[in-house]
């Protein structure tokens, strides 16, 4: 029954996310498209009815992490203003029962307005989130609870992730939140969906263009897929093993040892797509130390994968010798969801 009212509420956010995108994007091309076509450039209450629209439609979506930013320089020629909206929250992607941490960015000057909505490469189920509430853990609002959680874990996540898949290593990982772990594993996410978005209208580009998870690449490599990972179910503390929790204890030890790492990775992840940037993030990007620390941290992440190899929260599936592919594995994850609560 818990499990039902979750997804019920999940298809009802993902409408209402869908349609609040729909609006601010018609009310873009309604205000653009012909003042554009018209004077080749947006008055100043142009560009404020587009702050307005914002506000109207994706305004009120609940946010981890927000910045606004208004710029007005008066000219002996004209006025200019210009706005950034910047939005880090944990939302729907699909209809496939998965919460995915997203970054919007809606930016508007006189010659150019920017809306980006890209997912980061971190998903976990409804079925996680009701196994949460079950167990009487975050009543109100388990899908920030996890997205915190994940967010402060995203660091070694990609380190993880990025071990995974260079390596072939088996595809288990999970990730300690609240009490208990989620318990998941890394995958490659396609480059491009349906739901994340660049459109751009200026005097010489009108389009939109699907785009990939915002992700950092250490080495500088991209590819046709960004490797992500996804939680599949909460194991809650009253069903952990001794080998689980010296598994949350060691992890726990790596987030403090690499806590500043993390937090620098995560700004960046949040802010990469902005474009009015404030002074001291204007020649930013991965620093020499967060290199550094990656690639400690990817030694120490490799002995951790090893110690836990064969426990149920990393590793190999059990009994399943191959690593499957990212279409079988969400498969399993349905399959998962239909099931009731046991594990």
């Amino acid at each position: 029954m818990l499990e039902r009212q979750m997804k019920s509420e999940h298809h009802e956010l993902f409408r209402e996310i869908s349609e609040a995108t729909d609006t601010l994007i018609s009310a873009v091309k309604s205000v653009c498209d012909p003042r554009f076509a018209a004077a080749g450039q947006l008055e100043v209450a142009d560009v404020e009815e587009l702050e307005v629209a914002f506000e109207e439609s994706l305004g009120g979506v609940t946010s981890l992490y927000s910045r606004d930013m208004e710029r007005a320089k008066k000219t002996a020629f004209r006025n200019e203003y210009a706005f950034e909206r910047l939005r880090l929250h944990a939302s729907p992607g699909d209809s496939a029962e998965l919460s995915w941490l997203w970054t919007t960015n809606f930016y508007a000057k006189s010659k150019i307005v920017i809306l980006e909505n890209s997912r980061l490469p971190f998903a976990w189920s409804t079925h996680a989130m009701a196994r949460m509430m079950q167990r009487g853990i975050a009543h109100r609002d388990p899908r920030s609870a996890i997205a915190k959680q994940v967010l402060e874990s995203s660091f070694l996540i990609s380190v993880a992730a990025d071990l995974i898949e260079a390596e072939g290593l088996a595809p288990r990982f999970s990730v300690p939140v609240a009490d208990g772990i989620l318990a998941g594993f890394v995958c490659p996410i396609p480059e491009a969906d349906r739901g994340s978005f660049r459109l751009i209208r200026s005097r010489d580009i009108a389009g939109i263009d699907y785009i990939g998870p915002a992700a950092l690449y250490w080495r500088g490599q991209q590819g046709p897929s960004t490797t992500g990972w996804i939680g599949r179910t909460f194991i809650g503390s009253d069903t952990l093993g001794s080998a689980e929790r010296q598994y949350i204890y060691d992890f726990s030890r790596m987030q403090r040892r690499y806590r500043l790492a993390a937090k620098e990775a995560a700004h960046l992840l949040i802010t990469m797509t902005s474009v009015m940037k404030p002074p001291e993030e204007l020649s930013q990007g991965v620093s020499e130390s967060l290199r550094e620390a990656y690639e400690e941290a990817t030694a120490e992440m490799r002995e951790f994968l090893t110690k836990f190899q064969r426990t149920n929260i990393c590793g190999a599936e059990r009994g399943n010798k191959r690593r499957r592919s990212w279409i079988e594995q969400r498969e399993d994850l349905q399959r998962e969801e239909a099931l009731s609560f046991g594990m």
